[in-house]
């Protein structure tokens, strides 16, 4: 339910470029929700990098998963931003727990509409 009345506001008041960082799930993975408008929500779920891991149940069915995004192993993430105002960029780097990199992601900021 707060869910569903969170993405109702953000839809009803236009706001772009919404990124949520989330955790504690003992994997990592990185989701887009597309919404009516072709706005695009990410989610960065990132964990663990100190406790044990557990594979993504696939019974989840997360239909907004990027592929290829997916760490069953103790991993951390970092976040980057740069650009010119109204060109920004968030780069998403998730590396092992040594430090090498796994995956990295570029979202470019979204334009108002």
């Amino acid at each position: 339910m707060e869910r569903a009345k969170l993405l109702e506001r953000i839809e009803a008041e236009g706001i772009t470029g919404v990124t949520f960082l989330t955790g504690d799930r003992h994997f990592t993975e990185l989701s887009a929700l597309k919404l009516k408008d072709g706005r695009v929500l990410y989610d960065l779920t990132c964990s663990p990098l100190t406790s044990s891991v557990h594979s993504p149940k696939e019974k989840e069915g997360n239909q907004n998963r990027i592929a290829g995004t997916v760490v069953e192993q103790r991993n951390f993430a970092t976040l980057a931003f740069s650009g010119k105002r109204n060109e920004r960029e968030i780069t998403m780097r998730v590396h092992d727990a040594d430090g090498k990199p796994i995956w990295e992601r570029v979202i470019a900021q979204e334009k108002k509409r």
